[in-house]
């Protein structure tokens, strides 16, 4: 369909926290390199509401487009997660 973004990359549950952190940072270089449209997350970035909220900059490190939505996880942290 003309005008429809092409290349889309869906991710799902990353569960941010310092044990995955460079992981992470690993699968945005890979979506980097597949010049990615647009990026979706299917949501679930924490797991509790002590988890580090500073990990989530590294989205920042991806250069396509990021849309997402929560998860059951993002809820039952509530505000503080």
């Amino acid at each position: 369909m003309e005008g429809a973004p092409n290349d889309i990359v869906f991710i799902a549950d990353p569960h941010l926290k310092s044990g995955n952190l460079a992981f992470m940072s690993s699968v945005a270089e890979e979506i980097n390199a597949l010049n990615a449209s647009v990026v979706l997350i299917g949501g679930d970035f924490v797991t509790s509401d002590e988890d580090d909220l500073s990990y989530q900059n590294v989205w920042a490190e991806i250069d396509a487009p990021v849309y997402a939505v929560l998860g059951n996880h993002d809820y039952k942290a509530g505000v503080h997660g």
